[in-house]
């Protein structure tokens, strides 16, 4: 018989702490769910800031590959004046005085004159 009250205390003590460890658990559980929302909420905004900053990526991509198709373009076109803009600083180094005086001078100078000047 006193060992059939033993076990029974010993159950009784059990199911107690068996309640307060259903407690705990809950608890944690809660909390534990809350924090999985919250981690969730900002896991959907990282990857809408992420698709954002792909979407940018992908822009700045076709920028530089315009740009540099634009650069090599454009270095072409100066590779091909370069050599009439230093023949023509080098014949208006050749000038002197008196034939600027002159050129000003002409009281209707011909169309080229007048886009040099």
């Amino acid at each position: 018989m006193q060992l059939l009250e033993d076990i029974q205390k010993t159950v009784a003590v059990l199911n107690d702490e068996l309640v307060i460890k259903r407690k705990e658990v809950e608890e944690k559980k809660k909390s534990a769910e809350e924090i999985e929302a919250v981690v969730k909420v900002e896991k959907e905004k990282v990857e809408v800031e992420s698709d954002l900053a792909q979407i940018e990526l992908d822009k700045a991509s076709e920028l530089k590959e315009y740009i540099g198709k634009k650069k090599e373009s454009i270095e072409g076109e100066v590779a091909v004046a370069m050599p009439k803009v230093n023949e023509t600083m080098e014949k208006l180094d050749q000038l002197d005085k008196k034939q600027v005086e002159f050129i000003k001078s002409l009281a209707s100078p011909d169309e080229k004159i007048k886009q040099t000047m």
